[in-house]
């Protein structure tokens, strides 16, 4: 699972917060507290 899978940043944020506060799947690369930030 990674950006690719998501087609916006609201699902990838969605998705990142069932996680958090941990990132398996490496979704917040700076970890800023945002998932996959270049999607629209």
């Amino acid at each position: 699972m990674d950006c690719r899978d998501f087609a916006t940043q609201a699902q990838a944020q969605a998705f990142y917060e069932r996680f958090a506060p941990r990132d398996p799947h490496r979704l917040d690369r700076d970890r800023d507290g945002l998932a996959c930030e270049a999607l629209p």
